[in-house]
């Protein structure tokens, strides 16, 4: 598995979250890290990237710059969150 940068060694996982994989990529030239993992029976896909570093993009065109449907979008303070490919196993 790649190595992950130190900057992304503080992602925050919530206690009931299981993190399935986790890997550092680029999305639209910002590194970030593509993260699938499970939450309560439901399986998705974050990309993380740094606050920081996309301080200057609006919600939307972090939103337009990952592609994907139906997402979800967290700001905070280190980290932004998209999550993506909700999927329920009924």
């Amino acid at each position: 598995m790649k190595q992950i940068d130190e900057k992304f060694a503080a992602i925050p996982v919530e206690e009931d979250t299981r993190v399935i994989s986790r890997e550092q990529v680029k999305v639209g030239g910002y590194d970030a890290v593509h993260e699938k993992w499970v939450w309560e029976g439901v399986i998705a896909e974050s990309y993380i990237f740094l606050t920081e570093e996309t301080k200057d993009l609006s919600e939307e065109e972090i939103l337009v710059m990952t592609g994907k449907e139906n997402p979800t979008f967290k700001r905070m303070e280190t980290y932004t969150f998209v999550n993506f490919n909700f999927q329920t196993p009924y």
